[in-house]
């Protein structure tokens, strides 16, 4: 769950009759919003990470959904948006529950109804499990998480209810000293929306992610996100991916990112930041004399 990533360009047409570019009724702003991990990032970790954490995220698109009209000029649906992001959570021995609980505090575009982005507005949360069996120093790691969407909040504004979406995939991982890298390949299931010249289907994706703890105080994190559609797979405007780089100081994150493709959703700019809660350290073992 996160924040995390910043992109370049995107081109899909969306119509409604009497309401050239607007988002159709089935379609939630929040399709379109960051997929936050436990640590502000789109990839899932592959290691078991024990006990309570939580996080504060801030995230800001730039043009994260354009539309293009007959004549060929581009507009920008979703022109900037500004979200806030909550995501508790808790692992007891291989497994992690959380969630992310988003919060729209700014919404701009030619393809809102009127009064929408007036005010700060609840995003649609989603609730996380994931079953982590290997240790966090463990060399080599595996698992395999879901996750559920549900069709609340910033949905309402625009109309319509866009149903349940989900995610289901799984997780690796390979670490060896200060260098990390961890991969995510997964399945997403959502209601069919058509934007016009593009739609929004079920699909596939990946997530990778390389780290290195650069001092004990700072670790710096490269990101690469995609997806396509299964409908469709691979078609240019239903290929969304993008690159993050941040840099984490003790628990305070900032990163940039850009698109690579010009895939339905993707920003041409992503500015991230967040904090997170430090961790307990483990109690001390007792000394016990014979």
């Amino acid at each position: 769950m996160i924040l995390p990533a910043i992109l370049i360009l995107s081109t899909a047409s969306a119509a409604l009759p009497g309401s050239p570019g607007y988002l159709p009724p089935e379609v939630s702003a929040d399709l379109y919003r960051p997929a936050f991990g436990t640590d502000g990032f789109a990839t899932i970790p592959a290691r078991a990470a024990p006990g309570p954490s939580a996080g504060l995220d801030l995230s800001y698109l730039r043009n994260p959904l354009m539309w293009t009209d007959g004549a060929g000029v581009s507009h920008p649906i979703l022109s900037d948006a500004l979200s806030l992001h909550l995501g508790p959570g808790l692992g007891i021995g291989p497994v992690w529950i959380g969630a992310d609980l988003p919060l729209w505090l700014v919404m701009v575009g030619e393809g809102l109804p009127d009064g929408w982005s007036d005010a700060p507005s609840p995003g649609d949360p989603r609730l996380m499990v994931r079953l982590l069996p290997m240790a966090a120093d463990a060399p080599l790691a595996a698992g395999v998480f879901g996750e559920l969407i549900l069709p609340a909040g910033a949905a309402a504004r625009l109309g319509g209810d866009p149903g349940w979406s989900g995610i289901i995939g799984a997780c690796g991982g390979w670490r060896t000293g200060a260098f990390a890298v961890d991969l995510n390949l997964f399945s997403r299931v959502r209601p069919a929306a058509d934007l016009g010249t593009s739609s929004l289907d079920d699909g596939f994706g990946f997530a990778l992610q390389t780290a290195w703890q650069a001092t004990p105080d700072l670790s710096l994190t490269a990101e690469m996100t995609g997806e396509t559609s299964f409908r469709e797979a691979f078609d240019p405007l239903q290929t969304p991916a993008e690159l993050l780089f941040a840099a984490r100081w003790r628990q305070f994150k900032l990163g940039f990112g850009m698109g690579i493709t010009s895939g339905v959703g993707t920003p041409a700019l992503r500015v991230v930041s967040g904090i997170r809660a430090p961790r307990p350290l483990p109690a001390p073992a007792e000394d016990i004399t014979m």
